[in-house]
C-alpha cells in the first residue's frame, strides 16, 4: 500500500506544474489614444468600437480608449501627443490633418 502512495505522490509532484503552465493567462488589454484638434465624431468613434468588437476586443475587457482633442488649438497638440506617449499607449490615432 505504501508503494502505491509513493508512486501517485511521484505522479502529482511530475504533473502538477505541467497543469499550472497549462492555464491561459488574463487577456491583455490594448490601448489607443485618439488625438485630434476638435472632439472626435460619435459616428467615428462608434466605427471603430463596432470594428474593433468584430475582432473580438472589447471596451473595458482588452481595450482601452484615451481620448485627447485641444479645442481647435493646434499648438496644443504636441503636448497631447506626448500626454498619449507617455502614457504608454499601445497605438496613437490621430484624425484631422493637424493631428
Amino acid at each position: 500500500m505504501r508503494r502505491r502512495n509513493f508512486i501517485q505522490g511521484i505522479a502529482a509532484s511530475v504533473t502538477w506544474p505541467l497543469a499550472a503552465r497549462a492555464q491561459s493567462p488574463a487577456p491583455r488589454t490594448y490601448r489607443i489614444g485618439f488625438l485630434g484638434s476638435s472632439a472626435p465624431p460619435p459616428e467615428l468613434l462608434a466605427a471603430v468600437r463596432s470594428g474593433l468588437r468584430e475582432r473580438g476586443y472589447v471596451e473595458g475587457s482588452t481595450l482601452a480608449l484615451e481620448v485627447r482633442w485641444t479645442d481647435g488649438s493646434f499648438d496644443a497638440l504636441p503636448a497631447l501627443a506626448n500626454e498619449l506617449a507617455q502614457s504608454r499607449v499601445d497605438l496613437i490615432l490621430a484624425w484631422a490633418t493637424p493631428a
